[in-house]
C-alpha cells in the first residue's frame, strides 16, 4: 500500500479544519508541495554539495573527522567557515568512492540553506512560508535545516526519537518542524511515520 495516495495535496491556503487538525494531532501531511522540477533541482544541489565538501578537504576550506557511531566511525566533513556539514555512513570510506557516489553514501547534510540558489528558494518558498506563517505567525525565524538520506543497502537506520532533545527549545509550541520527502515515502522503504 502506497500511503501517499491517501495524503490530499497540498491546498492553496490552510483551511480552519487543517488550522484545527493541527492543533489537535500535531502534524499536516500533503503532497505535491514542490514540483518534480524543484525536487530535481534539490537533489542535484546535494550531489553537488557532497561533491564540493570532499574536494574541499584537499583545498584545505573543510576538515575530516571522525566520530564514533556505535560500534563504528562515521565520517563528517565540516566546512571551516560555516556550520555546514556533510556526514557519511559509517560503512562507507570517502577516500575510495568516485564523485557519484558520495551522494549515494551521504547520511546528513546539515546548514546547507544558504549554500546554493536551490537551497536559498527552498527557505523562501512560497508554499512553505505560507504554511510557515500560518502555524506560527509571520514573525517566525529560520532555525536549522537538515537532509537525512537513507542509502540503499548501506543506510542504517534513523530510530525513534523526539527532536526536541536535540533542539532544546521551549515553548515547545513556538517550534515547527518541515519535513519533505524527495523520494517515494513508502512504509516498505521506511518513510518517516509520526506517533
Amino acid at each position: 500500500m502506497n500511503i501517499v495516495k491517501h495524503l490530499p495535496t497540498y491546498p492553496e491556503s490552510l483551511s480552519d479544519a487543517h488550522l484545527a487538525q493541527f492543533e489537535a494531532q500535531g502534524y499536516l501531511a500533503f503532497t505535491d508541495v514542490l514540483s518534480a522540477d524543484e525536487v530535481s533541482a534539490i537533489n542535484e544541489s546535494k550531489k553537488q554539495l557532497c561533491v564540493e565538501m570532499v574536494k574541499g578537504i584537499d583545498t584545505g576550506r573543510c576538515k575530516l573527522e571522525y566520530a564514533k557511531r556505535g560500534n563504528a566511525k562515521t565520517c563528517i566533513v565540516q566546512d571551516k567557515n560555516s556550520p555546514l556539514l556533510v556526514q557519511f555512513e559509517a560503512s562507507v570510506d570517502i577516500n575510495t568512492l568516485k564523485e557519484g557516489e558520495l551522494f549515494q553514501s551521504y547520511r546528513k547534510l546539515m546548514y546547507a540553506i544558504d549554500a546554493s540558489e536551490t537551497f536559498v528558494r527552498l527557505k523562501t518558498h512560497p508554499k512553505l512560508t505560507a504554511m510557515r506563517d500560518a502555524l506560527l505567525g509571520p514573525d517566525s525565524i529560520y532555525f536549522q535545516d537538515m537532509a537525512l538520506s537513507k542509502p540503499a543497502f548501506i543506510g542504517t537506520e534513523k530510530p525513534w526519537h523526539q527532536d526536541n532533545a536535540y533542539f532544546q527549545y521551549a515553548p515547545l509550541q513556538d517550534i515547527l518542524g518541515i519535513w519533505i520527502a524527495l523520494d517515494d515515502a513508502t512504509i516498505d522503504n521506511g518513510c518517516m511515520q509520526v506517533i
